[in-house]
């Protein structure tokens, strides 16, 4: 689900004038969580020997997961705070 109407997100622009979608923080916390949800049923579905070349074993896996986990975190952190500063009018007008 992409918040494409939201008025606080930042439409930015390249050299080459292609214009780039700045995600909001809730964004990017569903990603991260899907994200979570594939390592996951990486870890469930795939074989000893898949896991082993793309992640240096099960606990190389549980790291990059634990990384996302801490990125989530991280993010519903700021999506938070984000939201409190507009709840209390410290936002950009829409």
């Amino acid at each position: 689900m992409r918040e494409t109407d939201n008025k606080s997100a930042i439409d930015f622009t390249t050299k080459e004038t292609i214009p780039l979608y700045e995600p909001t923080y809730r964004e990017l916390v569903t990603l991260s969580k899907a994200n979570i949800r594939q390592l996951l049923t990486i870890g469930i579905a795939d074989s000893d020997e898949h896991i082993e070349k793309h992640f240096g074993g099960e606990m190389g896996l549980i790291e990059v997961i634990q990384g996302y986990i801490k990125l989530t975190d991280s993010l519903y952190k700021l999506f938070e705070t984000e939201m409190s500063m507009f709840s209390k009018g410290g936002g950009k007008d829409e």
